[in-house]
């Protein structure tokens, strides 16, 4: 092919309306967090038991029960490079904010244990991976969000690593209810 016309493909690109490739990590990352936005609910009864996990980060018996079984909505929207996460439940919402760039955010738990997470994509799933310094050592939990191929069905594998180097793994399903 001729070089110049090699040159001169991304002008033409340009003017046929075509998107210029991405710059970035972060560029990248929207691009494939956009299958992500919209509305998914959480199918129960293809979605593994989570009360192992719960019981291992401190929950009681009474919340493991209570919100085990919980109906989930997971709102997905793009606000730049950051993909907002409004997770409602009965029992209220909350929203989290996830940087797509891959940086590294750090604060401070209610209990005073410094933590640190991140979120990129690896390969095709978002991950998003928290660690928190506890006295007796790192307990890690990872969040890998994985859409099925035809972009109707998220399945998130929960990992949850504690510091005695035990590992406890749990899959849900969330089926898309609107774009």
């Amino acid at each position: 092919m001729d070089v110049n016309l090699l040159l001169a493909l991304p002008v033409f690109a340009a003017l046929a309306g075509a998107p210029s490739p991405p710059a970035g990590k972060a560029e990248v990352a929207v691009l494939q967090a956009q299958d992500l936005v919209g509305s998914w609910e959480l199918d129960l009864a293809a979605s593994e038991p989570v009360e192992a996990l719960m019981e291992a980060g401190g929950f009681g018996w009474v919340e493991r029960n209570a919100l085990a079984k919980l109906p989930i909505t997971q709102v997905f929207s793009l606000e730049g490079d950051v993909l907002e996460v409004l997770i409602d439940t009965p029992l209220g919402d909350r929203t989290e904010r996830l940087p797509l760039g891959g940086e590294v955010k750090t604060g401070t738990s209610p209990k005073g244990e410094p933590w640190e997470s991140r979120t990129r994509f690896d390969g095709d799933a978002l991950a998003s991976t928290m660690r928190v310094t506890l006295a007796e050592g790192t307990r890690t939990f990872t969040i890998r969000r994985t859409l099925h191929e035809d972009r109707t069905v998220l399945r998130q594998t929960l990992v949850l690593t504690l510091p005695d180097g035990r590992v406890l793994q749990a899959k849900r399903l969330f089926r898309k209810v609107k774009a």
